[in-house]
């Protein structure tokens, strides 16, 4: 305790050697700069090349790279800790990661805390403490002192221990729940909108979610889709792969898969393209949204032979949220900002994640097959209407 220099040596009863000492050694607080670790003879030498943070317990976790110089015999699980301060802390917490598609255990994953509780931690700093699975996907972060945490597993690929919003690097979670993200995105720029279709899917699209939304029920991971489309993709080429069976394929499985699915239209919720990801146990809308069967322009141009008449058509058709709560349609109407989403994105991205929690939490709790009657119970009630 109280030890305030950067260089500790080691030393053994016989000639040891250190192999990938860069890779198999995990010191931690984690370090900006790389330690030098070098093994010489009967001592192995650490030098810390950070400043030491003051009443901080550090610890030298050499895993099983030291081995015995003559027959490479590894000394296994072997630590070395030290404190700044006055406190040894000594707790650990230890678990397994595996990987949610195959069930199987994740080798070399960066475990990580932090005492900052948000589900956002881990992309705004570095972990706090850190460890390494095995090849048995275990982990054991070791010397943490007393308090909560929020643990997060990384596949830390340019090692700096934290998240990168690009590259190999990602996670979906909502609350620290893994669910499954499927969404529409058109583009800010005529560069982006091309380069993203304009948010028009073509049936290799509607497949791919059809084959998230399979894995996701597999594992009983709920399913968030966020809508903006005008339509599914009309060229020819998309007839040509089958775009009505795709959507037709979606509509048929989604209405029963057997885990929760929550459905947020964000924009635009045009025709096929729109359904074919929003079906859902609950569905919701952004207060200046719409959602429908049919465009306004293609319902002028084919029902009232007329494509000037968009603006008539759009009244009939009723597309708005608050047309869409009357008709029970949706579940509910998530409100704006005065002039827009656009203009405080933030507020309105809040107000869905606290929805989406709520619903999360509550469908996650029902029995698979309750979801799916209900579900079934509630799509079949749309369209409804009575004659006097």
């Amino acid at each position: 305790m109280n030890f305030k220099e950067k260089t500790i040596v080691l030393v053994f009863n016989e000639f040891v050697s250190i192999e990938k000492p860069n890779e198999n050694v995990i010191i931690t607080p984690p370090q900006i700069q790389m330690p030098i670790i070098k093994a010489v003879g009967k001592k192995i030498t650490v030098e810390l090349r950070d400043s030491l943070i003051d009443s901080t317990t550090y610890t030298i976790d050499f895993t099983n790279s030291i081995v015995d110089y003559n027959e490479k015999n590894a000394l296994e699980n072997f630590s070395f800790a030290f404190s700044t301060g006055d406190v040894l802390d000594t707790l650990q917490i230890g678990g397994i990661v595996i990987n949610a598609k195959d069930m199987e255990p994740v080798q070399n994953m960066l475990v990580g805390i932090h005492r900052d509780l948000s589900d956002t931690a881990f992309t705004k700093t570095r972990f706090l403490r850190t460890s390494k699975t095995d090849d048995k996907g275990m982990f054991v972060i070791k010397n943490v002192s007393p308090g909560s945490y929020r643990i997060f597993a990384l596949d830390d690929k340019n090692r700096n221990y934290a998240y990168d919003k690009g590259g190999n690097e990602g996670l979906a979670f909502l609350d620290s729940r893994p669910v499954t993200v499927i969404a529409n995105q058109k583009g800010r720029s005529l560069k982006e909108n091309m380069r993203r279709n304009h948010g028009m899917a073509n049936p290799e699209g509607y497949r791919k979610a059809l084959r998230l939304a399979k894995e996701a029920e597999k594992f009983r991971r709920p399913i968030i889709t966020f809508v903006d489309t005008s339509g599914a993709y009309p060229g020819l080429g998309a007839e040509e792969r089958g775009i009505g069976e795709a959507i037709a394929r979606n509509l048929m499985y989604f209405s029963q898969m057997r885990t929760p699915i929550v459905c947020v239209i964000i924009g635009e919720g045009g025709s096929g393209g729109a359904l074919g990801i929003c079906v859902g146990d609950k569905i919701y809308m952004l207060e200046n949204a719409i959602y429908s069967v049919i465009s306004p322009e293609g319902c002028a141009s084919i029902l009232l032979r007329d494509s000037s008449r968009a603006k008539d058509s759009a009244a009939m058709l009723k597309i708005t949220s608050a047309d869409l709560m009357a008709f029970n349609v949706i579940n509910g109407v998530i409100a704006e900002p005065r002039d827009g989403a656009h203009t405080d994105p933030d507020i309105v991205a809040a107000s869905i994640k606290k929805i989406l929690i709520k619903d999360i939490k509550d469908l996650t709790s029902r029995n698979p097959a309750v979801l799916v009657r209900y579900r079934n119970q509630k799509i079949r009630k749309i369209g409804h209407w009575n004659e006097s």
